[in-house]
């Protein structure tokens, strides 16, 4: 059972076995499964009945076994166990409902600090609605639209495939991990990216964020008529950081005025950008540039 995972409702044992009695069986197994268990015995000995009923028996039958009280005291084991799948069905969409509304609480306040430059006070400890571990921040900005006013219409369709191409991408790279994420919109066609770690260092988290960001870059420009510029935020811990990082990825975003859209802006390849533009420009144009941004 232990080996191969094996998962059942009801447990029907005699005590007297070799190797290890019904009584420890019903005991080793309560540890790790749940279920209903009928002890069978061929001894009327009452100290067996004590220990049957500790360990969750529902019955204890003597040899011989009566059929016709059998199949009564079966009935009443099944109509339990519907019962217990009923519950536990109930609970689990108790579960599925409250994680949908903590989801949704989670958006709204993440919304609500990306908007505003300044926090409410009641927004203070906003931080304390979510999990400890480690975050990376992603910006997703549309580049300037080269579309018609006729495609431009069923701008809504698009915005829904480019959300779509992103869910699918960290659900695909992701869920096999402990990685969660929350996405909002910034208006039409911008979008946030909150991912999330549970572990406090995991080295592959940030290799596979970078990569499915990259990938989903790549795919919105094969299958919308869009581009995207995306800002790259550094892995952080401290959720309270999360303003001053929106801030670096907004201006980071800017440096598509000079290398152009469909880019990948990231934080730690900042200094390499501002290295290349003071080397590739005139002294004069690179202080108007430096003025605009």
């Amino acid at each position: 059972i232990t080996n191969e995972s094996i998962t059942f409702d009801l447990l029907i044992t005699d005590v007297q076995m070799p190797e290890m009695d019904g009584l420890k069986l019903v005991n080793q197994l309560k540890k790790t499964n749940s279920f209903t268990s009928i002890i069978v015995s061929g001894y009327d000995d009452f100290s067996y009945l004590q220990t049957a009923m500790r360990e969750g028996a529902v019955n204890y039958l003597l040899k011989p076994v009566d059929k016709k009280l059998f199949i009564e005291q079966m009935e009443e084991v099944k109509n339990k166990i519907y019962q217990k799948w009923a519950d536990e069905h109930k609970w689990t969409e108790v579960q599925e409902k409250a994680s949908q509304l903590t989801n949704a609480k989670q958006i709204q306040l993440l919304s609500e600090v990306t908007w505003n430059d300044e926090l409410d006070l009641s927004l203070l400890d906003w931080t304390q609605q979510f999990p400890k571990g480690t975050y990376k921040l992603v910006y997703i900005s549309v580049d300037q639209l080269t579309i018609s006013a006729k495609e431009l219409d069923a701008s809504e369709n698009w915005d829904r495939e480019i959300e779509a191409i992103f869910r699918q991408h960290v659900e695909n790279e992701c869920g096999d991990s402990d990685i969660m994420y929350w996405w909002w919109r910034s208006g039409k066609l911008h979008y946030w990216l909150l991912l999330f770690n549970k572990e406090s260092y995991d080295p592959t988290f940030d290799k596979k964020t970078i990569q499915f960001i990259y990938d989903c870059k790549d795919l919105i420009q094969r299958s919308t008529p869009y581009t995207v510029s995306i800002s790259l935020g550094d892995i952080f811990k401290d959720l309270t950081l999360l303003t001053s990082i929106k801030d670096q990825l907004l201006s980071l975003k800017q440096y598509r005025i000079i290398h152009g859209g469909n880019k990948v802006f990231r934080i730690d390849l900042l200094k390499n950008l501002t290295d290349q533009q003071s080397k590739n420009v005139t002294s004069s144009i690179y202080k108007h540039v430096q003025q605009i941004i």
